[in-house]
């Protein structure tokens, strides 16, 4: 699987954001706390790229089709590496799209257990994000999230690819 990718809230990426996160873990910033396209071309190449060098065969990358998610850097960066985007439509992910589909939900609930355990179920108000990725290590290495199996699962539940 591919490294994790934080993206926090802020101008400026401080360390103490990143203590007890995943091993491996990136980490960026943006001023909306979103996914921006400079930061899209930076886990692309920077992420995405290296950890699939390796693969000879053609690589499909499936995209929820936000706008930060295309640009002609990273379509220049695909072609060159043998990488084919595809966009799904606009608004239809949480039908559609397999990590929407299979992932996600186990790993809310991992997550809202994990707050739970740590005193901090705060009826979803922000995490502090000092604590954010000490608390995402948590539901990673809690077994019930981002597991291969829940990924398959969203596969076969959007009719992407049947085991």
């Amino acid at each position: 699987m591919l490294p994790y990718y934080i993206i926090f809230k802020g101008k400026h990426l401080w360390d103490k954001w990143c203590q007890g996160g995943p091993p491996g873990c990136f980490y960026n910033v943006s001023g909306s706390g979103w996914m921006e396209t400079d930061i899209f071309t930076e886990w692309f190449s920077s992420v995405f790229l290296p950890f699939v060098k390796d693969i000879d065969d053609p690589i499909l990358l499936l995209l929820d089709g936000h706008a930060s998610h295309i640009s002609p850097e990273v379509i220049r960066l695909a072609n060159q590496n043998n990488v084919h985007l595809f966009c799904f439509p606009a608004n239809s992910t949480h039908i559609v799209q397999p990590i929407d589909v299979g992932v996600l939900k186990p790993a809310k609930v991992a997550f809202r257990q994990v707050l739970d355990e740590d005193g901090l179920e705060n009826n979803y108000r922000p995490v502090p994000t000092n604590l954010f990725a000490r608390l995402f290590a948590k539901v990673v290495d809690s077994g019930k999230a981002f597991l291969r199996k829940h990924i398959a699962a969203g596969f076969e539940a959007t009719g992407k690819f049947k085991t």
